[in-house]
């Protein structure tokens, strides 16, 4: 046999064969557990800093630990004059406001800072989640006074509940201004509504009434909805720049057009290329077309009738779809927008 291994399946390998062997798969798994780390790591980041942000107390003490500075007025500052700010053209929301560069510095570390806790949106939704579970006003259900809240007709208990989460609510906006008013509307709607849909929380036909709920509305779908929104804002430049995203939605578009013309509907006076929301051209499907027509003629084309609204909703339903268990419809209908989500996936754990 001499210097030589026979093998088995292929040609015959020297001893110094074997070594580069061993060394190749010494860097593999090497590489592996770096990737398994960094994952850990930016799953515990999403985790912790959502439930950081949604929690009532938490907030509160950070707020307390870092006071943020009283930066001074510059009158002749304008932030869309700033050249630092060139690269972040589409999230200029952010620093409309700012006063001076240094304001803005510390809000672009911000929001960068936001960004990073959404690199894994499943983890982000679970902290999120477990921050409101533990807020001062869930906590309190559990004691004497708490259950005073859940006692009484429907109306008493709506009035209630909903009284306790909206006032809460405010004062996350108050500890938090970066807190959105979409945010803490579907928060305090909900507050005012389970109760109310659900009857007496105490009651025997809670069960029942949860099971009935659930076909209605889904919460879950609220929330992962306006995180697709916040993601788009995150990575705008990502999800449009080589525009065939846009291209497949226009395609759609023109297709929905010429069904809705096929059915009899004028549809000249509404511009269908137009990407942006309007809310005419939400009357017109919603109102004029109705939802079963409307349903109708997008199924096939869009992942749900909503999804034909805007671009961003367009974006928001696919989020919507690819993350709560519809993926493969997703593909199948919107292959681009699958795509591209898809690709923000792997690039930055969304």
């Amino acid at each position: 046999m001499g210097d030589y291994i026979y093998n088995y399946t292929g040609p015959r390998l020297s001893p110094v064969d074997i070594s580069s062997y061993d060394e190749a798969g010494y860097q593999n798994l090497g590489a592996f557990f770096s990737d398994f780390t960094g994952t850990v790591k930016n799953t515990a980041k999403s985790l912790s800093g959502n439930f950081l942000d949604e929690n009532l107390l938490t907030l509160t003490i950070t707020k307390a630990l870092s006071e943020k500075e009283n930066f001074a007025d510059d009158v002749t500052y304008n932030p869309y004059n700033d050249m630092n700010l060139l690269p972040y053209q589409d999230q200029m929301g952010n620093f409309m406001h700012s006063r001076s560069k240094e304001e803005t510095q510390r809000l672009l570390e911000e929001m960068k800072t936001n960004q990073e806790m959404y690199s894994n949106v499943p983890a982000a939704i679970v902290g999120r989640i477990l921050g409101g579970l533990t807020d001062p006003s869930s906590l309190l259900l559990f004691t004497k006074v708490g259950r005073g809240l859940i006692t009484g007709g429907r109306l008493a208990t709506t009035a209630k509940l909903g009284g306790a989460i909206a006032g809460e609510e405010q004062l996350k906006r108050m500890v938090s201004p970066k807190r959105t008013l979409s945010e803490s509307t579907i928060i305090t709607g909900a507050g005012f509504v389970l109760p109310f849909v659900f009857g007496g929380l105490n009651s025997a036909k809670t069960k029942s009434t949860f099971n009935k709920f659930d076909k209605k509305a889904d919460i879950m779908d609220d929330i992962v909805h306006e995180i697709a929104h916040h993601v788009e804002t995150l990575y705008t430049e990502e999800i449009y720049s080589d525009t065939t995203l846009i291209a497949e939605f226009l395609r759609k578009r023109s297709q929905l057009e010429f069904e809705l013309r096929s059915e009899g509907y004028w549809t000249d006076q509404y511009d269908f290329r137009n990407m942006k929301y309007s809310k005419n051209f939400d009357e017109f499907l919603y109102k004029r077309v109705g939802k079963n027509m409307l349903s109708m003629a997008t199924t096939g084309l869009f992942i749900r009738p909503y999804a034909s609204i805007s671009m961003r909703e367009y974006f928001a339903t696919g989020f919507e779809a690819y993350y709560l268990g519809q993926k493969d419809a997703l593909h199948r209908i919107s292959p681009a927008l699958y795509q591209k989500i898809s690709d923000l996936q792997k690039e930055h754990h969304v």
